[in-house]
């Protein structure tokens, strides 16, 4: 099993938009590291997890998925 990292900026939301968000997760093996990054256990490749986040954003909305290393996971979880 591989970790990513998602991240997302979704612009002007109320907080109930973030639910597709959250309900996309659910397929996953998933910690929070901070407010809007989250890391994942998967055997999904990079592009599998972008298409199955992308319904979750708008055009105006930013999110980004990458590897993690150990040493990168370290940092994040200071």
């Amino acid at each position: 099993m591989s970790q990513w990292c998602l991240s997302y900026d979704l612009k002007n939301k109320p907080r109930s938009n973030y639910s597709k968000i959250y309900q996309t997760l659910e397929q996953y093996e998933h910690t929070r590291l901070q407010k809007s990054i989250w890391l994942l256990n998967t055997t999904k490749s990079s592009d599998e997890i972008i298409n199955d986040f992308r319904h979750c954003v708008d055009h105006e909305d930013r999110f980004a998925v990458f590897p993690i290393d150990q040493n990168l996971l370290t940092i994040l979880k200071e």
